[in-house]
């Protein structure tokens, strides 16, 4: 297995960056991780629309990789930037989205937020339901209809640096 560690650029029909820089964090046979740029999705449902996985298929095809398989495991919003893992073989998708399932992968997460904290530390539990519809999930209570398909969500917080942002 080798890692590479590189950035590659790719340009539209109208020579505006799609995406400026993809940075590879690692990659093996099996898996490729990769530093999302902000403002890109992850994946988009229009066949015209650009995203980062159509992005790294037509980088493993400039490669030299016929039909190049890549399957997604995590995903994150298209405002943020963070690193995505995809799945180069179906074998590791397979175990890949199984450990994702059984929280075997940990998922960090980083923010800037504004105001302050009544805790310095602490955890937030929460149910959430997924309204595929409105692409959008919200916080149910046992009460809500909703609530069997809601799924536990668990976030502990930490404050790092406390200051003032200058703007």
């Amino acid at each position: 297995a080798s890692i590479e560690n590189k950035t590659f650029r790719q340009k539209n029909r109208n020579s505006k960056n799609i995406v400026k820089n993809i940075e590879i964090i690692y990659r093996d046979w099996d898996i490729l991780v990769v530093n999302k740029p902000s403002g890109i999705p992850v994946e988009t449902k229009s066949i015209t629309g650009k995203d980062l996985e159509s992005e790294i298929k037509k980088m493993l095809s400039k490669e030299g990789v016929k039909n190049p398989y890549l399957a997604v495991i995590n995903r994150i919003d298209q405002p943020v930037n963070g690193l995505v893992l995809f799945a180069l073989n179906k074998e590791a998708a397979a175990k890949l989205s199984k450990d994702l399932t059984d929280r075997q992968i940990e998922k960090y997460y980083k923010a800037v937020v504004f105001g302050e904290f009544d805790k310095k530390e602490g955890t937030l539990e929460d149910m959430l339901y997924k309204d595929g519809k409105l692409n959008q999930s919200f916080i149910v209570s046992e009460k809500d209809s909703r609530y069997k398909q809601a799924k536990k969500a668990i976030l502990h917080y930490k404050e790092e640096e406390a200051g003032k942002l200058d703007i």
